[in-house]
């Protein structure tokens, strides 16, 4: 029955973590997110007092393989509720996350016990336990982003929209990958789709799913921002200069750009917002 609790617990909070992204946009969505902080504490709380009354209040130690998941679980929902905390934009994979600490945490029953690990104290045994626990959360984790992405890429691949992938990491990191590297001048779109494990046609498919035109669009319309902040840094500072500076081959290069994405030459453009 106290399993039942955890469960609860931390499935109220996936619901709760997960209606903050989704409600992003609305002054609750904080409020939502801090409570289901709140329950994932409280879960954490419940579930290590399950696991020492379950696991380690035992004359010998000894783990059955649900048990086992459950310990791996307490981890995960601790880094899942630390990210929900410190990273509010990564609150949608920390539902997920904490819904499976969840699941495992349920599986810890009273009075169970598998083989015997060791019949007395061990330093040695407990440090290992320790390590190979955190070490199987952080596998678990890993595995979720990667289904996360994969998932990602088949959606992009069908054409159709993102709906709750949205709330996933992947898709924010993505979005924050492909505007700091483009913006940034240091990644071709090859290479680009290569750091982010996508193809290149899922990449323009993303960029167009995301920002409404293609990766090529939107890497001419950074690299004319790039141009703007380098003239607004370097007032004194050359078209030409500052076109070498942004990215362009030239001044006739940065010339053509901004007449075809602004319609002002890049003087005008330079005096109304380069300045």
């Amino acid at each position: 029955m106290f399993s039942v609790v955890v469960l609860a617990c931390y499935l109220a909070c996936a619901a709760w973590l997960a209606s903050s992204v989704y409600r992003a946009g609305e002054h609750a969505a904080h409020g939502r997110r801090i409570a289901g902080i709140a329950l994932g504490l409280i879960a954490l709380v419940l579930h290590a007092v399950l696991l020492w009354r379950g696991l380690f209040d035992r004359p010998v130690l000894s783990f059955t393989i649900a048990e086992t998941a459950s310990l791996i679980g307490w981890p995960i929902g601790l880094i899942a509720v630390g990210t929900a905390w410190l990273r509010p934009r990564f609150a949608g994979i920390s539902a997920v996350l904490t819904a499976v600490a969840g699941v495992v945490a349920a599986t810890t029953v009273r009075g169970g016990g598998g083989a015997p690990i060791v019949d007395g104290p061990s330093w040695e045994i407990a440090a290992h336990v320790v390590l190979s626990t955190l070490a199987y959360a952080l596998l678990t984790i890993a595995v979720a982003l990667a289904v996360a992405l994969r998932l990602l890429d088949q959606r992009l691949r069908s054409r159709k929209p993102l709906g709750w992938l949205t709330a996933l990491p992947s898709v924010e990191a993505l979005e924050a990958g492909t505007f700091q590297a483009l913006a940034a001048g240091n990644a071709t779109l090859d290479t680009l789709a290569a750091q982010l494990g996508l193809s290149p046609r899922s990449l323009r498919r993303f960029s167009q799913s995301q920002f409404g035109y293609g990766a090529k669009t939107l890497e001419r319309i950074l690299r004319l921002q790039r141009f703007l902040r380098q003239s607004r840094a370097l007032p004194q500072h050359s078209l030409a200069m500052l076109a070498a500076d942004a990215g362009y081959a030239d001044q006739a290069h940065l010339s053509r750009e901004a007449r075809e994405l602004t319609g002002m030459t890049a003087s005008e453009l330079r005096l109304e917002w380069g300045q």
